[in-house]
């Protein structure tokens, strides 16, 4: 407050005025005591500031002083160390660079330090790198070199060295940092390394080599190997052909034996040629490692005259057969049902091998709901194997001997060492069937049957001739596969006899071309073949391309016999053989006969679409070796094939899927060949059994 004029004093008295001042000295003194409260508060805030500034600071410390120690340990872990320079300084490094090189904890590390540390090939090669860096480098890029350094302990060591730097804009260098490693172990691992990958590249090279080397043996040896099965097809086929004229020549003169010694001269002869015969099969069979399944065809057969013949054979061949005694037991069946060829050669095999003991030999046969051969060779032993697989017997004569035992569903035993024992479970005959059926053969309504021959060799045409026509029938012979076809054409026959291997057109081909032809009655004619191969798997390639059953070369007489009466029997209107081979009729019946008349046809011709589909499916995997495609096709085919019965498909699929996916493509023909027939036989069978009902 100010006073205007010289009168105010006098207009104010002194109390007044003693109590203005005291007002404003009151004013004055709180707002001090404001201002001291405060700066006292803002003192306090200060030093709650300075002491959380001066922990954060003591915090910040630390955590450095732990993530430095961290990194210094990480550095000696790995052998590491860290450099930087930077302008108007000089080079500083971790600790770590030192403990590389070698030097005590209280040696200064400096430039001068560890170049004298450099291995003395090194310096001029490592001082050309610095350089290198410095003028031509880029900054901001790695600049990464090795080299050797000798440590004071004369230790040579590698280090590698990752350099960077920093320019101003003028180019100036800034500042130098990186990083230095010992790689000792890690080069001496490349090393073993690199040394590892040139071994196994050279031993690579080495089995690239030998894997060609083996190739090319393997296609040796399988070329050695077709070339092989080739000669001894042939070889059996050249053997069998000149052996069945000479058997089917033996028992025409048999027929024609004018007084018993000229007719047992032919039954040694007959009986020797059979067991060549059955030799040279076993020996082609175990050459070319397929034995095949034996194929047994009973028929009533006198049991006490098939011992004697054995017994009477034997002692006209064999110096020791008089140390031989039979003993045919009182109550033994009259008439076995048996196949008398494998039976004989069964009795020779054991009798055979028994005569080569050097003691007496008893040979004892009865009856106990099974025939029971008791053969004791006196001082002697048998085989052990001869319980054991065929493979392991050495006989030849046992060997076959033991796989028609098995055959025949018989048993092996051994009571004692010197004694052998076979049970064979024969079934006795029909009493109706038991006369010897040796008058000429005829069909059911008295006709004398009519038989086509198809053979190109002069010598067996004449044989199978006569051995037809001593049976009663009426033969027309030709010299060829298109010759029968061209025959059955014009007219008719009840059976067909083929020759396998023929020019121009061989059986299977022949036989086929038949089975195609128009006229149903001649396309049905059951077609027997004639093989010199006695492999079951060719007898059912055989019988999968048509024919209705196979004779295996030499043909003999009763064989012959057996195989056309078997035909005989049969209507013209009843399914051939080969299609029964092909297709189970009544599977096939019951798979349509489910159905609905009206879907019945809808079904086969969902069937034939298939077979078609899944078929050319198997045929474009099969050409290209795609294994994956071929099992699903063979898969998808062989279920189409099993739901009508179709047993010959699914085996001609089976036998594919067997082969080397690589030689799929081979085999393809026969799958193509059953498939052709199966067709016909469904649609045959549909038209006979299903198409009315």
């Amino acid at each position: 407050m100010s006073f205007n004029g010289p009168d105010s004093s006098s207009e104010i008295s002194a109390e007044d005025r003693a109590a203005i001042l005291a007002k404003r000295l009151s004013r004055t003194e709180a707002a001090l005591r404001e201002a001291e409260t405060a700066l006292e508060a803002r003192l306090r805030e200060l030093d709650t500031a300075n002491r959380e500034l001066q922990k954060r600071e003591e915090d910040l410390a630390r955590r450095l002083t732990i993530e430095n120690r961290k990194l210094l340990d990480a550095q000696r872990t790995a052998a590491l160390a860290t450099v930087y320079w930077e302008k108007g300084d000089t080079y500083s490094s971790s600790g770590e660079l030192g403990a590389l090189l070698g030097l005590d904890a209280d040696v200064p590390i400096t430039i001068e330090t560890a170049t004298k540390r450099l291995h003395p090939l090194d310096h001029i090669r490592v001082f050309d790198a610095y350089r290198s860096f410095m003028d031509d480098m880029p900054d901001q890029q790695s600049h990464i070199f090795d080299h050797r350094i000798i440590r004071p302990d004369g230790e040579t060591r590698w280090f590698r060295w990752a350099l960077r730097k920093e320019n101003s804009d003028t180019g100036e260098i800034l500042r130098i940092y990186g990083s230095v490693r010992d790689v000792t172990e890690q080069r001496s691992t490349q090393r073993e390394v690199k040394a590892l990958q040139l071994r196994a590249e050279r031993r690579v090279r080495d089995l690239k080599q030998l894997t060609g080397k083996l190739t090319t043996a393997k296609a040796q040896a399988e070329t050695a190997l077709q070339t092989r099965d080739k000669f001894l097809s042939s070889m059996g086929h050249y053997l069998r052909t000149p052996l069945s004229s000479l058997t089917g020549s033996l028992d025409l003169l048999a027929i024609e034996a004018h007084n018993p010694e000229e007719k047992r001269r032919v039954d040694v002869a007959t009986r020797s040629a059979g067991q060549l015969s059955a030799l040279i099969t076993e020996m082609i069979e175990e050459a070319e490692g397929e034995l095949s399944e034996v194929t047994l065809t009973p028929v009533p057969v006198n049991t006490h005259t098939a011992f004697q013949e054995s017994i009477a054979y034997w002692q006209q061949i064999h110096p020791e057969a008089s140390r031989l005694t039979l003993h045919l037991a009182e109550d033994l069946p009259a008439m076995l049902m048996v196949d008398p060829a494998r039976f004989r050669i069964l009795l020779d095999g054991l009798i055979g091998s028994c005569l080569d003991s050097g003691g007496d030999i008893t040979l004892q046969v009865t009856w106990q709901d099974a025939l029971i051969l008791q053969t004791e060779v006196q001082g002697g032993h048998w085989p052990a194997s001869l319980q054991r697989d065929t493979g392991q017997i050495e006989d030849p004569g046992l060997r076959f001997a033991h796989r028609l035992v098995r055959a025949m569903g018989g048993t092996i035993h051994f009571p004692q060492p010197s004694t052998l024992q076979i049970s064979l479970p024969l079934d006795l005959p029909d009493p109706s069937t038991t006369a010897r059926q040796d008058g000429a053969l005829s069909l059911p309504d008295g006709r004398t049957p009519r038989v086509l021959l198809a053979e190109d060799t002069p010598t067996n045409r004449y044989v199978i001739t006569s051995q037809l026509e001593s049976l009663g029938c009426e033969t027309l012979s030709v010299e060829n596969g298109q010759l029968a076809l061209d025959a059955i054409s014009r007219e008719h026959f009840d059976i067909i006899l083929m020759d396998v291997m023929m020019p121009v057109l061989d059986g299977a081909e022949a036989t086929q071309a038949i089975r195609a032809l128009p006229d149903d009655r001649a396309a049905r004619t059951p077609i027997i073949g004639i093989t010199a191969h006695s492999l079951q798997s060719e007898r059912d390639r055989l019988i999968n391309l048509g024919m209705s059953a196979c004779l295996t070369k030499p043909v003999r007489r009763d064989d012959l016999r057996v195989a056309i009466a078997s035909y005989l029997t049969q209507s013209d209107e009843s399914p051939t053989t080969a299609e029964s081979a092909l297709i189970d009729s009544e599977a096939f019946c019951q798979a349509f006969l489910a159905l609905a008349p009206s879907y019945r046809p809808r079904l086969l011709e969902a069937v034939f679409q298939d077979i078609e589909t899944y078929g050319r499916d198997l045929h474009e995997a099969a050409l290209s070796g795609d294994e994956e495609n071929m099992r699903r096709a063979a898969h998808s085919l062989k279920g189409v094939a099993g739901n009508i019965g179709a047993n010959g498909l699914m085996d001609s699929v089976a036998q594919l899927r067997r082969a080397d996916p690589a030689q799929a493509a081979e085999h393809w023909p026969d799958v193509e060949r059953t498939i052709a027939a199966s067709v016909t036989a469904c649609g045959n069978l549909f038209t006979e059994k299903i198409a009315n009902q």
